[in-house]
């Protein structure tokens, strides 16, 4: 078209052509071409008899040649319009549904993730199903008296349980979320000190839930529930409530103080057994 446009703008005569007899593609794709005949300088032979090929195959007398162009722009405008709102759609969808996807597994995926962080320097040796650890004591820093006064005294001094607490042994410079998985797995059993402190924590929500994903992942128990208050159901976030009914939980006997040895002896055996 330029070469035409060039060989008409440097002739002194005027440059006829003729498209008779050559139906013209009107589609959209070919917008550029019909304004091109509309604008060019050449000399367009018969003009009014020119026929317009459309897009489902068949033929038709091109009448005017400015309506045509004004009739594609606006039905190809109208399906790039559509192109667009589809794409956009279908990648809002595709979002929606990885979102979705990504939001249902996000514990699993956690606990994956940092999991492989760690798979190269896990001290438990799974031949002979060995922990480091007898319990990782998930609790809140408000039930510290408790904890620090009295469970690792009666657990480790007395029954000789060997613990982890995570004020005392997790590993500095390593991210929390690494410090709970290596902890959850390197122990036999997770021991959560349930109190309304805990069910506020953030981070002892996490530990649960690393644990849960270590049970998931590996088929054993992982969680054992020390229900240091007495806490209605109904206060319970339903995640707490589906643990407590799966898993094993020792009420600790406060109106009973003759039962308290009892206790600590069924606890020892429930960390003890794998």
């Amino acid at each position: 078209m330029d070469h035409l446009d060039s060989v008409a703008a440097n002739s002194n005569d005027t440059v006829y052509l003729n498209l008779t007899f050559n139906p013209i593609a009107c589609l959209c794709m070919h917008i550029d071409f019909l304004t091109w005949i509309q604008q060019s300088a050449l000399m367009f032979l018969h003009e009014n008899n020119y026929s317009c090929l459309t897009a489902d195959g068949t033929v038709k007398k091109m009448i005017n040649i400015t309506e045509e162009i004004q009739t594609l722009q606006k039905t190809c405008g109208d399906f790039v319009g559509m192109l667009i709102g589809a794409f956009t759609c279908f990648f809002c969808l595709t979002l929606a549904l990885a979102s979705a996807v990504l939001y249902r597994f996000r514990w699993k995926l956690r606990y994956l993730y940092y999991a492989s962080r760690l798979a190269h320097s896990r001290k438990r040796t799974l031949i002979d199903n060995s922990f480091e650890f007898d319990a990782f004591v998930s609790y809140c820093s408000e039930d510290d008296e408790f904890v620090h006064g009295e469970l690792m005294r009666q657990l480790e001094e007395r029954k000789g349980l060997r613990l982890i607490v995570h004020h005392r042994d997790f590993t500095p410079g390593r991210p929390i979320p690494c410090n709970i998985v290596a902890a959850v797995q390197n122990s036999r059993h997770t021991l959560v000190v349930l109190t309304r402190h805990l069910l506020q924590s953030d981070w002892c929500q996490y530990e649960m839930r690393m644990a849960t994903m270590e049970s998931v992942h590996t088929g054993r128990d992982v969680l054992v529930f020390l229900l240091y208050e007495d806490i209605p159901s109904y206060q319970m976030p339903r995640q707490v409530l589906y643990n407590l009914q799966s898993s094993t939980y020792i009420q600790f006997p406060h109106e009973y103080p003759m039962l308290v040895p009892n206790f600590w002896n069924r606890l020892v055996n429930a960390l003890k057994d794998n």
